[in-house]
């Protein structure tokens, strides 16, 4: 199991299918701030291409065009599914810059069964 934000976490991402799986799924670039971790704050970026994680790595993506931003316990609430990340939004727990469609299509694809499976499995090769 890969340390949660870690490199190795990172690259599990890859090919991980989070938006259906005939190709037509959502694609963007997607840029994620995780603050007040116990290593400090962590930025990362994701890319999706027709719904799969086509790279995934840390620092900042110039050209992304959704940027999500939450707390650590936010974060870790997100991932183990304790907390829906429409809900984490409009309470203000889970903020979010950039492309208005690209994000509410993110939001839609994390209730979908592929981003329910995507997030499991993620979930199950992560060491919190």
């Amino acid at each position: 199991m890969a340390e949660y934000l870690s490199q190795e976490w990172l690259d599990q991402q890859h090919g991980l299918v989070v938006d259906g799986s005939d190709g037509d799924g959502v694609t963007a670039r997607v840029q994620h701030l995780v603050t007040g971790g116990p290593d400090g704050d962590v930025t990362y970026h994701v890319v999706l291409d027709g719904g799969r994680v086509v790279d995934a790595g840390p620092g900042d993506d110039p050209d992304a065009e959704v940027s999500f931003t939450s707390p650590h316990d936010v974060a870790v609430a997100l991932l183990t599914g304790e907390l829906d990340a429409s809900v984490a939004f409009m309470q203000g727990r889970l903020k979010a810059a950039g492309s208005t469609a690209k994000l509410h299509r993110l939001l839609a694809q994390t209730q979908t069964q592929a981003g329910q499976a995507a997030l499991a499995r993620l979930r199950s090769m992560t060491d919190l």
